[in-house]
């Protein structure tokens, strides 16, 4: 079974990897990151903030890195739920795909 994948190759997927990373390792809000398994494989998810909850799941392409700036104007009355697989990764062609990170 091949995995579907938007990297061109390893190096470009360690290079996306390490710039979202580092990214979400230097936004300065108060957040924890873990990683949730879903059915389309595991997603790292952040959380940060308090108040009503916001679950923002970016586009297929983006990660939660890349919705730092809309996360940054929520936060401070809201807990932002970020879903954001970093890639687009599915075991097959016949697994759905519920959103794209």
């Amino acid at each position: 079974m091949t995995s579907l994948t938007i990297y061109t190759s390893p190096a470009g997927e360690r290079q996306v990897r390490t710039w979202c990373r580092d990214r979400l390792g230097s936004w300065a809000p108060r957040h924890r990151t873990h990683t949730l398994e879903t059915g389309s494989g595991a997603t790292t998810v952040v959380t940060a903030g308090q108040g009503p909850g916001v679950l923002l799941l970016p586009g297929t392409n983006f990660c939660a890195a890349t919705l730092l700036e809309v996360a940054d104007a929520l936060v401070p009355d809201h807990q932002v739920i970020m879903a954001g697989q970093i890639g687009f990764l599915r075991p097959s062609p016949e697994v759905p795909v519920i959103w794209g990170g």
